[in-house]
């Protein structure tokens, strides 16, 4: 809905911003669907999500995929709504490490994701 203060959205409200490269990449143009879905460190999120869900590989091409994964997935009703939940927060934790490296400087890496034991 276009909410999200990203870089390519503060441009489309004529709010000027030094680059508008991604935050965590730098290699592509700050938009929702990059850093939610198709960023590299993105992807590793989502990888280290579903081997903690203990499901298949996680292919997402948009944000909506993110939003309707559980309605997709292998698991039973009561899971699938767990399953959209997780799938929520790591947007949520995604997002705060978007602006702890935007607002604060620090940085974030794939490893990030993968030192919590699954």
């Amino acid at each position: 809905m276009g909410r999200l203060l990203t870089f390519d959205a503060l441009g489309k409200r004529n709010i000027p911003v030094a680059s508008n490269e991604c935050s965590f990449c730098g290699e592509v143009e700050e938009t929702v669907e990059h850093v939610l879905v198709s960023c590299g460190l993105a992807q590793s999120m989502w990888s280290v999500l579903a081997q903690w869900c203990k499901m298949p590989s996680i292919f997402l091409f948009s944000f909506h995929d993110v939003l309707e994964l559980h309605k997709f997935s292998m698991f039973e009703k009561e899971k699938a709504i767990l399953l959209h939940a997780v799938c929520l927060i790591a947007v949520w934790c995604l997002w705060k490490r978007r602006n702890a490296l935007v607002h604060r400087g620090i940085p974030t890496q794939v490893s990030d994701w993968r030192r919590f034991k699954l």
